[in-house]
């Protein structure tokens, strides 16, 4: 790298683990948020990506210490790792992880112009955010989920849950309080930051969303569709934020009301730790439901263009709101019906005129909008097109990035000008 260029720090704990190829328009096997953003950045700056050796999705880790990818420079920072998702060996192995950052920043011998970093995980913003506070450097803080409460949907016991979480909310607190800047994967988390900060920004709300240029060169896999198949599709994670089972019912109720001719058949990609326990309840209840397991980014997308109807079974009680498969299903073009309690993304669907948002757990609501959407061809194709328009507006970082590069040029400008007044 150009030891003369400046340098940014991009620290993101689970950016590790995909396969990745370098060129902006060649990354369709991974489709990472800030590793997207450093190959865009590599071609002015010296970018430097901190990532986890230990690789959350795959709990594996890599032997690697860094890489070149692209334009930039991928570093795994080391900590013990885990076998669940939550569980008290999880905590411990983040706070490795942040003692592990802080030490890699504290040796640095050359200060980043700036660092964008992302929530969560928050051990390793929290050392970020303490070192560019102490060296008076501006951090961006990019905020993907909120925690602590996602981790209260699965494991939030009477008392006990308050200390354990008091904590890590003041943690949090601390981050987004110091932050220079923020931004957010939906205005529902810059909200979350705005309530404890005092500076008059509200911080930008930049969807997930995905590159429309390399989501468009992938081929469907036009995996033999029946006559008159319809197909329904979930992508994603299969844990407790994820109501497959409302899905499953829906599905059922929906397959009897229909008449023989349509052939309406469910498809589910992902994986995770609920995955043999819907399996089963989808064998009880004799359902043929298509599984296809944890699939790369290039692989999903080419099931997902076979896809006619999107379902998004969000949980209730999950405190989501605009993830990565809204933007996958907006490229695909595809309507979708939905439980999600979100009002962004209930707000989305309905002024795009992109889907049908369901009472969450209601599994007759969500079959009637399946049936609607089967039985009327035309409205299916409308949503379809309405929902690609979505995407193009909203979820195409192609386009929707720039304004992350804007703001890190507008807060690494706005250090500059401070240091020419002293």
């Amino acid at each position: 790298m150009d030891r003369n260029k400046e340098t940014i720090l991009i620290i993101s704990h689970f950016s590790g683990g995909e396969d990745i190829e370098s060129g902006v328009k060649n990354l369709v096997k991974d489709n990472d948020r800030f590793k997207y953003i450093a190959n865009k950045l590599g071609i002015g700056y010296s970018v430097k990506v901190l990532t986890s050796a230990f690789f959350h999705t795959q709990k594996k880790h890599t032997s690697k210490q860094s890489e070149k990818l692209g334009n930039y420079e991928l570093i795994y920072i080391q900590e013990p790792g885990y076998k669940k998702n939550i569980c008290l060996k999880r905590f411990y192995s983040h706070y490795i992880y942040g003692r592990n950052i802080r030490r890699y920043l504290e040796a640095l011998e050359k200060m980043p112009a700036i660092i964008y970093c992302a929530v969560p995980s928050l051990s390793g913003a929290f050392s970020a955010v303490r070192y560019a506070k102490n060296k008076d450097i501006p951090i961006i803080i990019d905020i993907q989920d909120i925690w602590p409460d996602a981790f209260k949907l699965v494991f939030n016991p009477p008392i006990v849950g308050s200390l354990i979480y008091y904590p890590i909310k003041k943690m949090a607190d601390y981050i987004y309080r110091n932050a220079t800047e923020i931004v957010a994967v939906s205005e529902t988390y810059c909200k979350r930051a705005a309530a404890v900060r005092t500076l008059e920004s509200p911080g930008s709300a930049i969807y997930l969303g995905t590159s429309f240029d390399a989501f468009d060169s992938i081929s469907p896999l036009s995996e033999a569709k029946q006559e008159n198949e319809i197909r329904l599709m979930y992508i994603g994670t299969l844990g407790h934020s994820y109501d497959l089972k409302c899905a499953m019912d829906a599905y059922r109720v929906a397959i009897e009301k229909l008449s023989r001719a349509a052939q309406l058949t469910f498809w589910v990609l992902g994986d995770g730790p609920l995955l043999n326990e819907f399996q089963q309840y989808a064998r009880d209840r004799k359902l043929n439901i298509v599984f296809k397991g944890r699939l790369n980014y290039q692989d999903m997308v080419a099931y997902l263009k076979d896809a006619d109807i999107a379902i998004n079974p969000i949980a209730g009680t999950s405190m989501a709101s605009i993830i990565n498969k809204h933007g996958d299903y907006a490229a695909a073009g595809l309507p979708v019906v939905s439980t999600q309690d979100s009002e962004e993304y209930k707000r989305l669907l309905n002024d795009f005129e992109a889907g049908f948002t369901c009472k969450s757990g209601d599994a007759e609501a969500v079959a009637e909008k399946i049936c609607f959407l089967v039985e009327n061809s035309e409205i299916r194709k409308a949503m379809s097109a309405n929902s690609r328009k979505m995407g193009e507006a909203l979820f195409n970082r192609d386009k929707t990035y720039n304004k992350i590069e804007e703001i890190i040029e507008a807060v690494k400008k706005g250090r500059t000008d401070r240091e020419g007044q002293l």
